[in-house]
């Protein structure tokens, strides 16, 4: 079966065992060009409140690019 649009795809759990609050939506940036785009997006918006997720994202970013030109 092929789903498409907004659907329960994945079970997410956090690592400390705690409750996921909300809704979450999961992006395979290795794969999917438009994740790429989502994530380059994202990392710029919050440059300002977290460089360092920034930073992480815009590596992982490039190390995924080197492998899927």
């Amino acid at each position: 079966m092929n789903e498409r649009g907004l659907h329960d795809k994945y079970t997410v759990t956090r690592n400390d065992g705690k409750p996921v609050e909300h809704p979450v939506f999961i992006l395979s940036p290795e794969t999917d060009p438009a994740a790429r785009h989502a994530l380059e997006h994202y990392a710029f918006f919050i440059r300002d409140t977290n460089p360092e997720l920034s930073q992480d994202l815009n590596k992982w970013l490039r190390e995924i690019r080197s492998r899927n030109p």
